[in-house]
């Protein structure tokens, strides 16, 4: 049987080889079920107890984990009954190649990756507008040309979300989830940078997620930020059909 684990040259790394193990690795709803385990032992127990799930749970994902060789045990204590097993991960690190999941391309793998989160995030934005606007609300998308308040000009044409035609024919629409009330925000820009421009917006972006990224209160919330430079034409981009 081929073997699901090889070791990298460095051998800091594990690298996984098998599909099934890579897919445990990447999928957040899974690869949460390792991190107990990853550079500690622990029991079922210990472990359901630290990410907040059920025994059954975690019984059956040490079971899936084992199975491909990503766990191991390495202990067990003597009680009554059957001895308590402590597990541990096969490494402190796993290095999953692309290929292992099937994508063709590194562009279809983080397509695959974002779907995923992305379907998520508007479900949950799409939620707190109808949350805000109330059972009676009759939100629409306003497409109109910006007027440049520094220059007192045209500017680009934008879409966003509005609550209602009421707020669409305001002398100055405001997007739906700009509103006083609203925990969800959402937006994409097209903006012209140089280089060093670029760079500090990016530093700017990461040292903000990583502020926010620490627990601190009891709603949880999808955070989202990212920054791309556009090589080719933007319309042709968007006018790609998907593969």
């Amino acid at each position: 049987m081929k073997a699901i684990l090889e070791t990298s040259s460095n051998d800091v790394c594990h690298v996984v080889a098998n599909q099934a193990a890579a897919q445990f690795l990447t999928d957040p709803r899974t690869s949460v079920l390792i991190e107990p385990f990853i550079e500690h032992e622990t029991t079922i127990t210990q472990a359901a107890e630290r990410i907040g799930v059920s025994s059954l749970r975690m019984f059956r994902a040490v079971q899936r984990m084992e199975s491909m060789g990503l766990i191991h045990v390495v202990r067990a204590t003597p009680r009554r009954g059957r001895p308590q097993k402590h597990y541990k991960a096969v490494a402190d690190r796993f290095f999953v190649p692309y290929n292992t999941l099937g994508s063709d391309t590194l562009e279809d793998f983080l397509l695959e990756q974002d779907d995923r989160m992305r379907r998520v995030l508007f479900r949950c934005l799409s939620a707190h507008m109808l949350e805000i606007l109330g059972d009676e609300s009759k939100p629409g998308r306003l497409i109109h040309r910006r007027v440049s308040e520094t220059e007192g000009r045209a500017g680009r044409i934008e879409a966003y979300s509005v609550a209602n035609i009421r707020e669409a024919n305001s002398a100055k629409p405001k997007p739906l989830l700009s509103s006083a009330d609203s925990l969800g925000w959402s937006d994409y820009a097209a903006i012209m940078l140089d280089r060093d421009s670029a760079l500090e917006l990016r530093r700017e972006l990461a040292a903000l997620f990583a502020k926010y990224s620490q627990p601190s209160g009891k709603q949880q919330f999808l955070f989202r930020s990212a920054l791309a430079p556009v090589r080719d034409s933007l319309a042709d981009l968007l006018d790609k059909p998907k593969r």
